[in-house]
């Protein structure tokens, strides 16, 4: 087996700040919904999309589902979709399926959120002074 190679801190640094403040694209329809020459009401969009479209979340969309000229891809935060999932999964432990997931999900999603985006963004920073710190430390030693 191969060994794991040690991430230097400048790369953690630099992965944290990435997952805090990177994008991921998620699918606007339920991938069973997409048939071809089906009419707009019978495609089901996922509950994803419809709570980050509520809270403002969506960055940008692209790509066509067929004939309709429908959008099927849009942008989100990695934070606002890993708040959406993390909601997911404690909805479905919850029991709660359909319209009272949604509810709740969407009750609580802003919250989750910020807190989130919160944390992340002082994990990025408190990594990024480290190996601020680590350079400095290096480059004040006197090697002569």
């Amino acid at each position: 087996m191969a060994k794991k190679e040690k991430m230097t801190t400048a790369a953690k640094a630099k992965a944290a700040r990435n997952k805090a403040s990177g994008t991921r694209e998620v699918r606007l329809y339920k991938p069973q919904g997409l048939k071809e020459g089906l009419g707009i009401e019978d495609i089901k969009v996922s509950r994803g999309a419809k709570v980050l479209a509520k809270a403002n979340k969506v960055i940008s969309s692209r790509g066509n589902a067929g004939p309709l000229g429908i959008q099927n891809v849009v942008k989100v935060k990695k934070v606002d979709s890993d708040a959406y999932n993390v909601l997911s999964k404690r909805a479905k432990a919850a029991g709660l399926k359909g319209k009272e997931a949604e509810a709740a999900i969407q009750k609580a999603f802003k919250t989750v959120s910020t807190r989130m985006t919160n944390d992340r963004q002082r994990t990025a920073s408190r990594g990024e002074a480290i190996v601020r710190r680590e350079a400095k430390k290096r480059s004040s030693k006197n090697l002569g």
